[in-house]
């Protein structure tokens, strides 16, 4: 059993790994970023990356607060996840980069799929909540 989900998590792994590959080589354009690039575009990536960089600290608090059952998770080990979420975010479609979170967590904090697939479940139902509650 235990060889048969490693070897899932190898596959989804690397079919992960070939559609990073597809997305960046064929999908990608560097032409269009540098002909397109001005000091405005400059200005408005470093103040989004800013925030970005900003709305991590609760990110993390609400994470350590999700896995509170694990306290011998480091918040390194927490802020890394975040943080590999956020920059595969930029190179994947949709919220794909997500599911690297709790893969990630299986490898370095040895926290189950499960738990940090259900943590994955509920901070996005609490964002659906919390942004709701902004628009009604």
């Amino acid at each position: 059993m235990l060889k048969l989900k490693s070897s899932l998590i190898w596959g989804f792994r690397g079919v992960l790994v070939i559609v990073i590959f597809y997305y960046v080589f064929y999908s990608f354009n560097l032409g269009i970023i540098v002909n397109e690039l001005n000091i405005t575009l400059i200005y408005a990536a470093g103040m989004s990356s800013l925030f970005s960089v900003l709305c991590i600290i609760p990110r993390l608090f609400r994470l350590k607060q999700y896995l509170s059952s694990y306290p011998h998770v480091e918040n390194t080990v927490l802020m890394k996840s975040i943080w590999l979420s956020y920059g595969l975010s930029n190179i994947m479609p949709g919220r794909i980069s997500e599911l690297v979170k709790p893969m990630y967590l299986k490898d370095k904090a040895n926290i189950p799929i499960t738990v940090s697939l259900s943590t994955l479940l509920f901070e996005r139902f609490s964002d659906v909540i919390f942004f709701l509650n902004i628009t009604l």
